[in-house]
């Protein structure tokens, strides 16, 4: 009887496995595509490379010293000792050939401290390079419901045979308009 009860969970499991195997529900054709020359720079913009990821950020903004564990870079814009904006390239992430498992996995990482976070649907996004990729948009609201003026987009990008990053985009809305952060997304693109 309990061989019986575990039955459908095992099947449920081993179908899983074998969709994650595929690449199946990502988008991508299993093929890996060939690498991409990196999108222009827009002007007032600066590029910069993170492993395979290459992608640009707004003039001014500074390299992060000593970036958290897990990314692979990170630039910022502060005021003092506050920071304004930033872009990180993260690598520590499920490295899944399913970019929306990758993006589903990184939303706990997007919070915002004490404020409400709501989280936009996952969009498919084209990023030269890649085999899969999803952009995820953020906004936040106080704690009394008001909305804040943060402001956060992560682009879920898979690669190769599975390798994952995610770009995430970040910061104040004073300082960080949609606009630059669908800039900085037109520039990600994945390179040999």
């Amino acid at each position: 009887m309990r061989t019986v009860a575990r039955a459908p969970l095992c099947v449920a499991a081993a179908a899983l496995a074998a969709l994650l195997a595929a690449g199946c529900g990502g988008g991508g054709s299993g093929e890996r595509p060939a690498a991409a020359d990196p999108p222009p720079v827009p002007a007032g913009y600066t590029p910069v490379r993170a492993g395979k990821v290459v992608l640009a950020h707004p003039n001014g903004w500074t390299g992060v010293a000593q970036p958290p564990q897990g990314w692979l870079f990170g630039a910022e814009l502060r005021a003092g000792e506050t920071v304004e904006a930033q872009v990180a390239v993260i690598g520590k992430v499920p490295q899944v050939p399913v970019a929306r498992l990758v993006a589903d996995a990184a939303s706990t990482g997007a919070e915002f401290n004490g404020a409400e976070v709501r989280r936009g649907g996952n969009r498919p996004v084209e990023i030269p390079g890649a085999r899969d990729a999803v952009r995820v948009d953020y906004t936040y609201a106080t704690a009394a419901g008001r909305p804040s003026d943060h402001l956060a987009t992560d682009v879920s990008v898979v690669y190769g045979t599975g390798s994952a990053v995610v770009v995430r985009i970040a910061g104040l809305r004073s300082r960080l308009t949609p606009a630059m952060v669908d800039q900085v997304v037109r520039t990600i693109a994945i390179r040999a």
